[in-house]
């Protein structure tokens, strides 16, 4: 049986120094931010100075909400029991799912599949709204009234030139709901 191998265009070693898209990895180290060697491993490029500032402020926005989220609450648990500090990590991360740390993924499939199907967004969220499904994205335990981290990351997308079709879509569906539900 022949052996299996593992190919990846991320990284290579290249007489034991590794290499990352190309990129020597001691090279990168103190010359890149996480931020822009985490774009490089995504993109297979650097990024320009307004796609580095936009990845910054988007990690920056993660770091919220104290000792309450679950999973901060997991690994303080864990990591109290006398555990190591990797195993009160993983019990952090483990505790990750659609309504915590993942919220964000179903949210993204959300305003890609309403960009993509060309319906009203009015139709969109009266739809959501009839069925009293929650709208993915929209709402938060802690920020009723608005999310000012999102207040904010529009600000920057449109000062650095990503602000498009999805993210005029989103302030769009937040506008409806608003409407539909000062009506409702």
């Amino acid at each position: 049986m022949a052996e299996k191998k593992w190919k990846t265009a991320i990284t290579q070693h290249v007489e034991h120094e590794t290499y990352v898209r190309g990129y020597r990895l001691l090279d990168m180290v103190g010359n890149l931010s996480f931020a822009q060697a985490i774009y490089l491993i995504l993109k297979g490029e650097l990024p320009n100075e307004a796609e580095s500032k936009m990845m910054e402020a988007m990690f920056v926005s993660v770091i919220d909400h104290g000792i309450a989220p679950p999973s901060v609450i997991a690994a303080r648990a864990v990591a109290s029991g006398g555990n190591s500090l990797n195993v009160g990590v993983a019990a952090g991360v483990m505790a990750f799912g659609s309504a915590h740390g993942g919220a964000l993924e179903d949210a993204m499939k959300f305003i890609q599949d309403g960009v993509a199907s060309g319906r009203p967004v009015e139709e969109i969220v009266s739809e959501y709204l009839s069925q009293k499904k929650p709208i993915p994205g929209f709402g938060h335990r802690y920020y009723k009234e608005f999310d000012p981290r999102t207040k904010r990351l529009m600000e920057l997308a449109k000062l650095y030139g990503f602000y498009g079709k999805h993210c005029e879509f989103a302030e769009k569906v937040e506008e409806e709901i608003l409407k539909q539900k000062v009506r409702g």
